[in-house]
């Protein structure tokens, strides 16, 4: 989580392009980025959440 929290600035949306979402899950948290290729074909984060489970919701598996 530590990468996503120092990441670039986010990129504004172009509504004409393709969106992708990158998701991960581990024991110590769970993370998503909403990423678009600008003009050049590199992938920019358009936004991402990051969050770690509280007690409880450790005890639950995050795919069903």
């Amino acid at each position: 989580m530590a990468s996503l929290q120092h990441a670039p600035a986010q990129a504004l949306t172009d509504g004409t392009k393709p969106f992708s979402i990158v998701c991960d899950a581990s024991d110590y948290g769970i993370g998503c980025a909403l990423l678009q290729k600008d003009g050049e074909g590199c992938e920019c984060v358009i936004a991402f959440q990051a969050r770690r489970p509280n007690a409880g919701g450790r005890n639950y598996p995050y795919l069903s």
